[in-house]
């Protein structure tokens, strides 16, 4: 083995010692050793800090030669303006061509005006069969029958008036106690009604026996007025044929408790009357 080989080698074991001390052990980390080991490696490090002799060089003999005119050192070339660089034009993308649907494509017309179709052949027969039936040219108008809903979705059999723009919660509690114990009951705006002029209809449904509402509201409202009747000898109120059980002020009950009990008995010998 060349010494170049082992100087490598040498060199090699030591890289890995350190790495593995590095590894293993802590730098502030102190090991005893023996005092022989100690002194050879103290020795060897010593060895290593001293600083070697400098390599003495030959002296040089120094050449005289003729002294040589100055001449005058080369202008600087002046700085050069940077100059901005030409702008970069964008590069424009094709449009990508849009994939056509596979779906087929539908054009929107205006429906064509159909032709009327004379029935009279139909309506001659119609009277021959049926003479009693009266034949009417265009349909009958349902704005009547519209206004109707309005009362006929949900069927009661009470109604309780309220005049206020929201409906009290007291009124609520007692549409909802009489829906549980007797018949059906539900609170109607008096405000719509009465802007609506709806009180016929209101007032005309077979399905409805007690009207509940409050004096002082009753009399602001001059369309429901027109159906208000008393009878001073049996001491009963009436709107149309429908009977009229009139409340106090509602912030009297809230006041006073104790009237709830007589609301209630005077609203069940009512609807046991009827």
């Amino acid at each position: 083995m060349s010494p170049a080989d082992l100087k490598e080698n040498y060199s090699e074991l030591v890289a890995l010692t350190k790495l593995y001390l590095l590894r293993e052990h802590s730098p502030k980390e102190w090991k005893i050793c023996e005092d022989d080991s100690f002194a050879f490696f103290k020795a060897q490090a010593q060895k290593q800090k001293k600083p070697q002799a400098p390599l003495q060089t030959p002296p040089q003999t120094i050449v005289s030669t003729p002294p040589r005119k100055l001449e005058a050192a080369p202008a600087e070339p002046a700085p050069k303006k940077e100059t901005a660089p030409p702008p970069t034009e964008k590069k424009v993308e094709p449009e990508k061509p849009q994939k056509k649907s596979s779906l087929p494509s539908f054009e929107l017309n205006p429906p064509k005006e159909h032709p009327t179709v004379d029935c009279n052949d139909v309506k001659q027969i119609l009277k021959k069969l049926f003479p009693q039936l009266t034949l009417i040219p265009t349909p009958p108008d349902d704005r009547e029958a519209k206004k109707m809903l309005l009362y006929k979705q949900t069927t009661f059999e009470i109604a309780i008036l309220s005049f206020d723009t929201k409906t009290p919660p007291f009124l609520t509690h007692v549409a909802n106690a009489i829906s549980q114990e007797h018949s059906t009951a539900k609170v109607i705006s008096a405000q719509r009604v009465e802007k609506e002029k709806k009180w016929n209809q209101l007032l005309s449904l077979p399905h409805l026996k007690l009207i509940i509402a409050s004096d002082y509201g009753l009399y602001s409202y001059p369309e429901l007025m027109q159906h208000y009747r008393e009878v001073p000898k049996q001491a009963k109120a009436y709107l149309a044929k429908i009977p009229l059980l009139l409340l106090a002020d509602l912030s009297l009950y809230l006041k006073e408790p104790k009237l709830k009990p007589a609301l209630w008995r005077a609203i069940c010998e009512q609807l046991r009357d009827d």
